[in-house]
């Protein structure tokens, strides 16, 4: 048997083929003291295939680090080593790399068209999930001294660092029996006051708040 590739197929062996393509396969019969010589031949096609991709991408918190996919293609044979290539998307919009802030996102795993195989494509969608940074209001006691205390705070995120966007704002209250309605101004009276601390959160971070109770004493003269 010789089998010829045929068309745009290359190929001339005593072996059968293997890879995608147009074949010709000879058979010749030599003759022998009976019978006459005789050949005859026969053509087939071996159609590439289409393989599978699998893309491995979970949902996550955000954590100031990139969420990246992998994705594994898998052909007809275990020796064939196949891969993608992975793009990603925020809308329609792709992306330099893979996502870090908080949204959802999609991935799209692409091969290519090679000899024996079909180009195909899979794609997969996550979330990355905001989360709630720690505020901590930060105001102590005083004694009056005609003169205003205002709270200050610190909020920290996912990565410890500092967040600074948007600002924190303050309200502050009277708690009873002191009577001081809520107001962004700190007060200067004595008495017993609470303020709230209140985050509003951002792109990567839920809205918070953290409260702080203090006592202005009565200077004594």
């Amino acid at each position: 048997l010789l089998y010829e590739g045929t068309g745009t197929t290359s190929y001339n062996s005593n072996l059968a083929p293997t890879n995608a393509g147009t074949y010709k396969v000879t058979a010749t019969f030599e003759g022998n003291d009976n019978y006459n010589e005789a050949s005859a031949t026969s053509e087939i096609t071996i159609s590439p295939v289409t393989p599978s991709i699998d893309i491995t991408w979970i949902d996550s918190d955000y954590n100031c680090e990139a969420n990246v996919a992998s994705a594994s293609v898998t052909g007809a044979c275990d020796a064939d080593v196949l891969s993608a290539s992975l793009k990603y998307y925020k809308g329609d919009i792709e992306l330099a790399g893979a996502p870090k802030d908080a949204g959802t996102y999609k991935v799209v795993a692409s091969f290519a068209e090679t000899n024996n195989y079909n180009a195909t494509s899979a794609n997969k969608t996550i979330i990355i999930n905001k989360v709630t940074p720690v505020v901590t209001a930060i105001w102590s006691s005083w004694t009056y001294d005609c003169t205003a205390h205002a709270a200050t705070s610190t909020v920290v995120g996912a990565c410890s660092d500092a967040i600074n966007t948007p600002a924190v704002t303050y309200s502050y209250v009277g708690v009873s029996p002191t009577i001081y309605s809520s107001s962004t101004t700190a007060p200067t009276n004595a008495g017993t006051y609470k303020v709230t601390a209140s985050f509003a959160g951002n792109t990567n971070y839920n809205a918070t708040r953290d409260d702080e109770t203090v006592t202005v004493s009565p200077l004594v003269v």
